[in-house]
């Protein structure tokens, strides 16, 4: 299993993060580096996904709005599906989806991987496959990995991604 770093600007996003990981099987290290609140963090004690541990609902569902240059904010809307032990992940630009992404955990990964990924034609190359992958990552607590199986566009996604 990975070891994730997560920074946080205050104490008080710390803890909550610090409290979602122990309760999700997790151990954790927290320290500061450069007057930012580093947390380290990795999931080694447990064989399931760490998404899963948290989840008692047969469906969690998160939503949040992303400011862009458009007139409306985009929407995105996470719904984790615990029988199948996956999610999906839909960006809504008024009531139009423009973009879909479906994530499952691979154990030959060791990590969650995008399939069935899809950006309307309009809305590609500014950052809406980015910010899902980045939101995410922040409601999951946990990294997601390139599948074995990218068309060129997702090489160059994950090239790009590779470099923050």
């Amino acid at each position: 299993m990975k070891e994730y770093r997560k920074i946080h600007k205050n104490q008080n996003n710390a803890d909550k993060h610090i409290e979602r990981i122990v309760n999700m099987g997790g151990n954790v290290e927290q320290k500061v580096e450069n007057g930012e609140i580093v947390l380290i963090y990795d999931f080694k004690k447990t064989n399931e996904n760490p998404l899963a541990l948290g989840i008692t609902k047969h469906e969690y569902e998160s939503q949040i709005k992303l400011q862009t240059s458009f007139y409306f904010p985009i929407h995105l809307v996470l719904v984790y599906e615990k029988r199948t032990e996956s999610f999906n992940v839909k960006a809504m630009l008024k009531n139009t989806e423009i973009a879909n992404a479906n994530f499952d955990y691979s154990i030959d990964l060791s990590g969650w991987a995008g399939s069935n990924i899809m950006v309307n034609e309009s809305f590609r190359r500014i950052g809406i496959m980015s910010a899902i992958y980045d939101w995410v990552e922040q409601e999951t607590h946990t990294r997601l990995v390139p599948s074995n199986f990218l068309t060129e566009e997702a090489e160059l996604f994950w090239k790009s991604r590779n470099k923050k």
